[in-house]
């Protein structure tokens, strides 16, 4: 297990670091609080998306990621590797502590993240540079639905041994130590728009170049 330390939770509130807090927003700041707008208690995944700001904070040992994200960033485009990966952390967290496949934030969306690739809300970007991709990828390989090209279940255990082992930055980093069915995996994360899979290549092996002899390739497949 892990006991995470108290973290203070302003509500309601208008301000933080001197900036405007809607009256349905909500922040973290890392090693600091959280500020919540008055009328975010209609959306319990949007706190718990800041609170999964704050759980990588403190597994990371008082540390976050240099994340630059752009203001506004969207769960469906493009930001950078680093944003995607800690908000597609903190997009999860609220999937995987109320065991289900939607995030709601009232008056604004409600996306099912179960079914990104064969029911699309929204025009979704590729790559895991996009934090809807992120959170995506991770829910399907927390949870125990099959649907298209996820038939396995790692559960919460497995993904948290990796998350909490050590800092990442990205998507990418957390993938290199997964292991767990790892070629089932690699369709999971294909199915929700990251695609791991080196092009093939070939090369010439012999004779060397000029040479009238008969030539032999090498083929790589990944």
């Amino acid at each position: 297990g892990y006991t995470l330390p108290k973290i203070t939770a302003k509500w309601p509130d208008t301000e933080y670091n001197g900036l405007y807090v809607k009256p349905d927003g909500a922040y973290y700041i890392p090693g600091g609080n959280m500020y919540l707008g008055a009328d975010v208690y209609l959306s319990p995944d949007v706190v718990l998306h800041e609170y999964g700001h704050f759980v990588m904070y403190n597994v990371y040992g008082n540390w976050f990621p240099t994340t630059n994200c752009p203001s506004p960033h969207w769960i469906t485009s493009k930001s950078n590797n680093v944003c995607a990966w800690t908000e597609g952390w903190a997009n999860f967290f609220p999937l995987a502590v109320g065991n289900k496949s939607n995030f709601e934030y009232y008056g604004h969306y409600n996306i099912d993240f179960e079914y990104l690739i064969t029911d699309p809300i929204f025009g979704w970007d590729k790559g895991d540079d996009v934090e809807g991709n992120v959170a995506a990828s991770f829910y399907d390989l927390y949870d125990n639905n099959n649907d298209g090209y996820d038939i396995i279940s790692a559960g919460p255990d497995y993904i948290w041994s990796i998350f909490s082992s050590k800092r990442r930055n990205t998507f990418y980093e957390f993938w290199q130590d997964w292991t767990l069915n790892k070629s089932i995996a690699k369709r999971i994360l294909f199915q929700n728009y990251i695609d791991y899979d080196a092009l093939p290549t070939i090369a010439l092996v012999s004779p060397p170049n000029n040479s009238i002899s008969k030539p032999v390739f090498k083929w790589s497949s990944q």
